[in-house]
This record gives C-alpha cells, sequence and structure tokens, in this order.
C-alpha cells in the first residue's frame, strides 16, 4: 500500500464522490416538482383499462402507476369514481391513501377524495385531475 503523499485520490475528493452517490438516490424519492420545476405529464392513453370498480373502495382509493407515472383512482361515494395525478403538489413525493383522505408521507399534506383539493398543508395547490369514466364495470382513461 502506498501512502506517499499525492499518491491517489486525496481523502476530501473521495468522500465528497461517496457523498454524492448518496444524495442522488435520496432526492429523487422527493424532488421534480417542486415549484419552477417540471412535471411529468398525467397518463393520456385514452381507454386504456385501469382497474374494475370494485377494485376500490367505497370511501378510499388505489394508488397505482399508469405509463410510469403515479396516479391515485378514487371512489369517495359509491358509484363516483375520479382519479388524480398521485404526486404531492408541493414536494414531488408520491401520495397514498389515508383514512378519509389522500395523504403525502413526506411532509404532511392531505388532499380530498372528492376533488383532490388540499385539506391540510404544506401543499397550496390540488391534486391535478386525469381524466377518466367508467365503463362497464372497469375504469378506463380518458
Amino acid at each position: 500500500m502506498d501512502i506517499t503523499p499525492g499518491a491517489g485520490p486525496a481523502r476530501r475528493s473521495v468522500l465528497l464522490a461517496g457523498t454524492g452517490l448518496l444524495t442522488v438516490p435520496l432526492l429523487a424519492g422527493c424532488g421534480g416538482d417542486g415549484p419552477g420545476e417540471a412535471a411529468a405529464p398525467p397518463p393520456s392513453a385514452a381507454g386504456t383499462r385501469l382497474l374494475a370498480v370494485s377494485d376500490v373502495p367505497v370511501g378510499s382509493g388505489v394508488v397505482l402507476e399508469v405509463e410510469g407515472a403515479p396516479v391515485v383512482v378514487v371512489q369517495p361515494e359509491a358509484g363516483t369514481v375520479r382519479a388524480f395525478r398521485a404526486v404531492c403538489t408541493h414536494a414531488g413525493c408520491t401520495v397514498q391513501i389515508g383514512r378519509a383522505e389522500i395523504d403525502c408521507p413526506c411532509h404532511g399534506s392531505a388532499f380530498a377524495l372528492a376533488d383532490g383539493g388540499v385539506v391540510t398543508g404544506p401543499a397550496s395547490e390540488p391534486l391535478p385531475p386525469v381524466p377518466v369514466t367508467v365503463v362497464g364495470e372497469d375504469v378506463v382513461l380518458g
């Protein structure tokens, strides 16, 4: 092992390089949709079957991936099905279904099942709607 000063990378370079490797994956989970950043467009393949209406609990919902984008499909009351982009408008984290609303696990924002509107901040914008229709027993895009 050569311990001659100047042989190999400096300790600071190795530490900084290691930090960079850890930072990228951690930021990827929450970033990308903050103010001024481009948001991924919602799914657009009209007519694509997402799931059966019976797979969406009444008074709740289901988060799924459609065309590489997270979507939350909800049934706030029997027979009413809606969908929203499942990305928190505050910091870009993927939301999840809570007890009676759509929750962001990152910073505590909550959104209404009925319309995706903000119930609790720090988010200040509603979840963007994703157009869906019920065709027979299925929820489809469009």
